[in-house]
């Protein structure tokens, strides 16, 4: 483009009309009607991670390289039996001062380590020597200890344990556990000293419902979730915790899921759900046989800092033949229930304890029917009290964020007026909603949740024992907490159309446009994916007052709403025009009635929302008021004005009028590309008509200036803005203005005035309708964020 801004320096005076048009731009992510999407276009296979920019891929690097000096790789030491008969395992926990997973004269034992067979726990001696009841078909595995780090395989994945089945799986589809033969001689747990594990400050990564159904979606993952943990080096102690459904039922993905491990910066464990079953297995002690043989136990703890991480396994698969998937059943049996006895009463007082689950212990969506036929609970809770726990958990496909004291209905039973006992999270899917929805850029779909949450993982930030959550959004930041969108009458009978027509919905025109009429019966609503008790949300419109938004789910005994206004209106068309699970149900939704009185045209919404933790998020939403029934469809009315001709027309209108009017909407820049030193994001101006029916003129001329964008406290300036103008069309022949270049492209941009279109003596008259393809470059180092700033439409009339 050339850089000719033909625009004159004018005077208040000398213009005849002035429009404002709203910007949003978005830098590696952009939020267009409350959904975020992937911005910047990332590699075309899917099996190539996000990587925006240079500096992103060379960060990734660095984590990995530091992760691979540090790594702990071996394996459990298993000395072979002679096949005499025995009844106890024999074994040493030792400190692997050369890393080669066996023991040397000069490699002390570990003394106080507890070492279990998933039934009885024992603690190792002064010399590190541990002797255990043996049965067949058991998992012996060791508790890691704080200051210390198990080995991990070449992927990842903890080596912590040792299978004994003498005759092995039945004959089961997806293998299960080879025959082990006799008992060994040994079992000995190597450990390696490790500061990672003996701060008090740690980083645990929790990962919800992987639950990948075949290779494209081993791929949606590698792209998603794990690409992002990739460039992260702060879980390297406590590592990544995966809470099961880490496949969809075919289990010959595991491979595929322990080679996503790989790309981790930590160690990796796992638990079980209902989609790692062996539904093949007659047996309920075979049910998991083949994750066993892969990841080992189905339950287990380990510590790190001053935390204790336990581990359950509450998903049970019925004996009875035929029986179908959906067959399984929650619950604990009572050899687990016995371990969890022992491990808790082993554990330190000033210990803080995670306890994860496939399923959750207390769920929003929670039934009565739910809670009373698990009687495992109280017994679980009881266990517990008086300790500080969180506990974490997948399996809803949702983000839940439950804290002490919450009420619900479903949980009266259980928890009385007391409420919730400590804190409960559902951390979501890493599949979100199973892989549903439109294909973003760069290989990953929206899937966005049944909460309108959208996929990512939880880390638990822990400081000796005080534990704060913190969500991270696939492919985001820790920044981008929320979902913004109004909830209007239009929506509301829109939903009630195509609430049965999932993934088959025509669109809703205009959604962040509203009639006056029915500002009154308008909100805006807020899903902010972590919220809680506890959180608040304020907004300010255009700059007012803020005022503080209403939770609709209060957590105070009531029963769960459902329905069109407690849902979140973005996810909602997103999921039943592209498919997904309607959001029509969440915990963490606010909302706030706009003002009545609001004039027609483009308002802007600022939306703070303040978590349990103090932490406060902002973001903003543009959107359209139009003038009373009878306008334009949709509540669109065109902003415009009509002045006098030229002087002599005695102001009745009979030498016409030159009217300016711009198409209700902003200006949305979201196409973004990276090239060399550069982040480019394009957009298109929304249509600006010029009418002129005056009897006489010389003509009259059309531009824009853009002031400078901001995401907070960062700026664009205006400079960096620039555009094409093209004539949409033209009754009269009006021509279009030059283009003008960006900054970074040796332009002004539009911080100076530029012409966008023009009519002479002779072109003037009619309806002339312009256009203007916007390109904003900005260098790559450029803080990210979605960006809003006006541009300013100036009709000049020339004399």
């Amino acid at each position: 483009m050339n850089s000719t801004p033909s625009a004159r320096q004018t005077t208040k005076q000398d213009i005849l009309l002035r429009r404002s048009v709203a910007i949003a731009a978005g830098l590696t992510l952009v939020t267009t009607g409350g959904i975020v999407a992937p911005a910047v276009a990332a590699p075309s296979q899917a099996a190539d991670t996000y990587a925006a920019a240079d500096t992103a891929q060379t960060s990734a690097e660095d984590a990995g390289t530091a992760w691979d000096e540090q790594a702990y790789r071996g394996s459990v030491h298993v000395e072979p039996g002679s096949g005499a008969a025995e009844d106890t395992l024999d074994g040493t926990v030792f400190d692997d001062l050369d890393q080669d997973s066996r023991q040397d004269s000069d490699e002390p034992g570990i003394e106080g380590v507890q070492v279990s067979n998933g039934r009885d726990i024992v603690t190792t001696d002064a010399e590190g020597d541990y002797e255990l009841p043996a049965f067949d078909h058991m998992t012996v595995h060791v508790t890691q200890p704080s200051g210390y780090q198990v080995p991990m395989d070449d992927d990842n994945v903890a080596q912590f344990f040792y299978n004994h089945s003498p005759e092995g799986s039945p004959d089961l589809r997806y293998g299960g556990i080879e025959p082990t033969g006799p008992l060994p001689e040994a079992v000995n747990f190597p450990l390696s000293a490790s500061e990672a594990t003996a701060s008090s400050e740690q980083h645990c990564v929790i990962g919800g419902d992987i639950q990948t159904y075949d290779k494209n979606e081993v791929e949606y993952a590698r792209a998603g979730a794990f690409a992002d943990l990739a460039q992260r080096d702060d879980y390297a102690g406590c590592g990544a915790l995966f809470v099961g459904d880490n496949v969809g039922d075919d289990l010959s993905l595991y491979p595929d899921v322990k080679d996503l491990a790989s790309m981790l910066n930590g160690p990796a464990r796992f638990l079980p759900g209902n989609h790692d079953l062996d539904f093949d297995a007659l047996e309920g002690k075979h049910e998991f046989d083949t994750y066993r043989s892969h990841f080992g136990p189905e339950y287990y703890s380990y510590d790190a800092g001053d935390t204790h991480v336990v581990t359950l396994s509450n998903i049970q698969y019925p004996t009875q033949v035929p029986a179908a998937k959906g067959d399984y059943t929650e619950g604990i049996d009572e050899q687990q229930m016995e371990w969890l006895r022992q491990d808790i009463a082993n554990t330190p007082a000033d210990k803080a304890i995670v306890i994860a689950s496939h399923a959750p212990l207390a769920d929003f969506q929670d039934t009565q029917e739910r809670v009373d036929g698990m009687p495992y609970l109280q017994e679980i809770y009881e266990i517990l009290e008086g300790r500080e726990v969180t506990a974490v958990s997948g399996h809803m496909h949702r983000t839940e964020n439950l804290r002490e004291g919450d009420r619900l209905a479903a949980w009266e039973n259980l928890f009385g007026e007391q409420g919730l006992p400590f804190t409960h999270l559902t951390v979501g899917a890493i599949s979100g909603d199973w892989y549903s929805g439109r294909q973003l850029e760069g290989g990953y779909p929206t899937a966005l949740q049944g909460d309108g949450g959208v996929p990512g993982v939880v880390t638990l930030d822990i400081d000796g024992t005080e534990v704060v959550d913190r969500f991270t959004r696939t492919n985001g930041d820790n920044e981008d907490q929320m979902s913004l969108s109004l909830n209007t009458p239009a929506y509301r009978e829109w939903y009630e159309a195509n609430i049965e027509n999932g993934g088959e919905a025509e669109e809703l025109e205009n959604p962040n446009a509203v009639p006056a009429e029915d500002l009154g019966e308008t909100w805006l609503t807020t899903n902010f994916w972590m919220g809680s008790t506890g959180s608040t949300v304020e907004v300010s419109v255009d700059g007012g007052e803020p005022a503080e938004a209403e939770r609709t789910q209060q957590m105070l005994g009531e029963e769960r709403l459902t329905g069109a206004e407690v849902s979140d209106p973005a996810a909602v068309q997103e999921q039943l025009v592209h498919g997904g699970s309607p959001a029509n149900s969440s915990m963490h939704i606010w909302r706030l009635p706009l003002p009545a009185d609001l004039e027609a045209g483009e308002h802007t919404a600022e939306v703070t929302a303040t978590d349990v933790h103090g932490r406060e998020f902002t973001e903003t939403l543009s959107f359209t008021v139009g003038g009373s029934e009878g306008g334009e469809s949709g509540g669109d009315i065109p902003v415009e004005a009509e002045v006098p001709g030229l002087p002599g027309d005695g102001g009745n209108g009979e030498d016409g009028a030159l009217v300016m009017s711009v198409t209700p909407g902003s200006a949305e820049l979201q196409d973004a590309e990276t090239a060399g030193d550069r982040v480019a994001v394009a957009g298109v101006l929304p249509t600006v008509a010029v009418t002129d029916t005056r009897a006489e003129g010389k003509g009259w001329e059309l531009s824009g200036q853009a002031g400078d964008l901001s995401a907070g406290e960062a700026e664009i300036t205006a400079s960096h803005l620039g555009w094409s103008p093209a004539v949409v069309s033209s009754t009269g022949g009006a021509t279009a203005g030059e283009p003008v270049d960006t900054e970074l492209s040796g332009g002004t941009g539009l911080a100076e005035p530029a012409l966008l279109g023009a009519g002479d003596a002779e072109t003037r008259r009619g309806t002339s309708e312009f256009g203007a393809d916007l390109l904003l470059e900005v260098p790559v180092d450029t803080e990210e964020g979605s960006y809003s700033g006006n541009l300013s439409m100036s009709l000049f009339p020339i004399d």
